[in-house]
C-alpha cells in the first residue's frame, strides 16, 4: 500500500447526503479559543457508512470521516479517514484498519509530506510510510491526495521491541503545567495512566544545571536530539 512508486486507485461510494455531512462538518478557531485545555480537544467529525474499493480490492462496509483541525480543513476536498473495521470487526487491508487520505491543502506541490517522512526515516526516526492515492467520491474525480500510515499498533510494532506502552497525541500540547491535559492517549485508554507525562514534565521543570540528569530516566534524550535536529533539517514549523 505505501510503494513510493505506485499511485493507489481509490474509489469511494457513499449517500450523497452523507457525502455532503462530513464534507461540510468543521471546527473555528473560535471553537478553540478560551478552552482551558483540560482535556483533549473533542473531534466534531463523525463516520459515515461507506464502500470502498483499492485497486481493485473491495472489503466490506467502511467507515468514513472527514479529518483535520484547522489549517487542512476544506469542504470540497476533504482531507479522509477510512476506517475498515467501524462496522465489521478486524476487518483490514494489508494489516491495516485505518487510511489516511491528505489533501495537502498547505503544499500545492504535495510532495513535502513525504519527502519530510523519508528524511525522518534515513535519519534514523520511527516516521510513517507515504506515497499517493487518486480518488474518485460517487464517480466524481478528487484528484491526488498524500496516503500517509496511521501511526498506531501495527507502526509500533514495525519500530519498537515493545508496543504496549502508552501513544499520544497531542494538540496545542507541552510537557509544562497545565498545558498535558490535552495529550489524547491512543492505546491503553482504559487505564488512562498519565504518570509519564506528569514525570516528564516534572523532569524539565528542573533548573538548567540539573536537567540532563531528570530527564535521563524518563527520556531517551539521544533519540529526541535526532528527531529535533531532523526537524530544524526539514525547516517543520508546526511540530
Amino acid at each position: 500500500l505505501f510503494d513510493p512508486d505506485h499511485v493507489l486507485e481509490v474509489a469511494l461510494e457513499l449517500a450523497p447526503a452523507d457525502w455532503d455531512l462530513i464534507r461540510h462538518q468543521n471546527r473555528s478557531i473560535g471553537d478553540l479559543v478560551g478552552a482551558c485545555l483540560s482535556q483533549p480537544f473533542v473531534s466534531p467529525f463523525t463516520f459515515v457508512p461507506a464502500t470502498v474499493t483499492i485497486d481493485g480490492q473491495r472489503p466490506a462496509q467502511i467507515g468514513l470521516r472527514k479529518k483535520g483541525f484547522l489549517g487542512s480543513l476544506d469542504d470540497a476536498k476533504p482531507s479522509l479517514r477510512l476506517k475498515l473495521d467501524e462496522y465489521v470487526p478486524d476487518q483490514a487491508l494489508a494489516g491495516l484498519s485505518t487510511l489516511t487520505l491528505n489533501n495537502s491543502k498547505s503544499d500545492p506541490s504535495y510532495v513535502r509530506q513525504c519527502l519530510a517522512y523519508r528524511t525522518f526515516t534515513a535519519a534514523g526516526v520511527p516516521a510513517p510510510r507515504c506515497n499517493f492515492a487518486h480518488v474518485t467520491i460517487n464517480g466524481v474525480d478528487q484528484g491526488v491526495f498524500v496516503h500517509v500510515e496511521v501511526v498506531g499498533k501495527p507502526f509500533l510494532r514495525r519500530h519498537f521491541a515493545d508496543d504496549g506502552g502508552n501513544l499520544y497525541e497531542g494538540t496545542l500540547s507541552d510537557f509544562r503545567t497545565d498545558w498535558t491535559a490535552t495529550f489524547d492517549l491512543k492505546t491503553n485508554e482504559t487505564a488512562n495512566d498519565r504518570r509519564d507525562l506528569a514525570a516528564a514534565a516534572a523532569a524539565v521543570a528542573r533548573p538548567d544545571s540539573e536537567l540532563l540528569a531528570a530527564l535521563a530516566p524518563v527520556v531517551d534524550v539521544d533519540e529526541f536530539l535526532r528527531f529535533w535536529a531532523t526537524e530544524v533539517l526539514v525547516t517543520h514549523w508546526d511540530g
